[in-house]
């Protein structure tokens, strides 16, 4: 993709330059657009899945990216994409984590601009098991909702402040936040009434968020996807992938990771996105209903 994007630029004689000073612009513009060479975005949960997608994007074109994240191979994600990356050790439910890993990020690369909330956790059970006649567990729901609405609150709730510093670009913008919810915000099934009430929050968070970052030129896009490829979805079952593909979808495919990163880049460079959940789902919720011309009686 990189080798391909190179080739495109120099066919039509585009001609990039270099970064740009944080302390003195936050993005770049032709003709007023942003663009995501210029940027230095904070991924939490970025050296997985969808996260890791967006950060490789990010990086290709031009851009640097810090992966927050717990998992153990996160040093040697961010080492293998080179030197505009820096993976820090964060666990986003913990403030002095979140503290610690932006001090890190201002020392290397002076700030951040643009705020992805990737990290999150799954979890299937239904509110009541009357088969064997045991509620939901406490447990699990806690899980899901300290990862999935308290560490997006608590990443987000820090960042702002940082974020805020930054010069204000031609739009009078400082910084974007793209927190990831779900397409199970809106369509969960019973026994994802835990994980999708998490994601409900989140998109909850978007318009107050948006209204209340305005003023100082950040804003709060939401990204809800559908079924993607990825490691929270390796562990269904083949039947189960199956079921949902052969849905009125179109297309009759799991989308990417790739697919869903090149959106948020949309949203990035986009500087009238704002204060919207956007779905990314092949229409999942028009799958439910009924064909009109398949199903008539006349």
């Amino acid at each position: 993709y990189c080798a391909q994007l190179k080739m495109l630029r120099k066919a039509i004689g585009l001609k990039r330059p270099g970064l740009l000073n944080l302390n003195k612009v936050i993005f770049h513009h032709d003709n007023a657009r942003p663009h995501v060479a210029h940027i230095v975005a904070y991924i939490t949960g970025g050296a997985n899945g969808i996260g890791k997608a967006i950060a490789e994007k990010i990086l290709c074109e031009g851009g640097k990216v810090v992966l927050a994240d717990i998992s153990c191979n996160g040093a040697k994600v961010a080492e293998s994409m080179g030197e505009k990356a820096l993976y820090t050790c964060t666990d986003v439910r913990i403030e002095k984590d979140v503290l610690d890993s932006m001090k890190c990020v201002k020392d290397k690369f002076g700030g951040v601009n643009v705020l992805i909330n990737s990290a999150g956790v799954a979890g299937y059970e239904a509110l009541y098991d009357f088969k064997n006649k045991k509620p939901h567990s406490i447990e699990m729901y806690r899980c899901l909702f300290d990862t999935n609405v308290w560490g997006l609150f608590n990443v987000t709730r820090l960042m702002v402040g940082l974020m805020a510093e930054n010069k204000p670009d031609a739009n009078q913008q400082r910084g974007v936040i793209i927190n990831l919810s779900s397409m199970m915000a809106y369509e969960p099934p019973p026994t994802m009434v835990a994980y999708g009430s998490t994601k409900s929050a989140v998109s909850g968070m978007t318009v107050p968020m948006a209204r209340g970052l305005a003023q100082s030129g950040i804003r709060v896009v939401g990204i809800c996807p559908g079924y993607i490829e990825s490691p929270m979805t390796a562990v269904q079952k083949p039947e189960e992938k199956k079921h949902w593909v052969t849905m009125k979808l179109t297309p009759k495919r799991y989308g990417t990771c790739e697919e869903v990163a090149h959106l948020i880049q949309a949203c990035i460079e986009n500087p009238l996105i704002n204060a919207e959940n956007i779905r990314i789902d092949m229409g999942f919720r028009y799958s439910q209903v009924g064909d009109s011309q398949q199903d008539s009686k006349c």
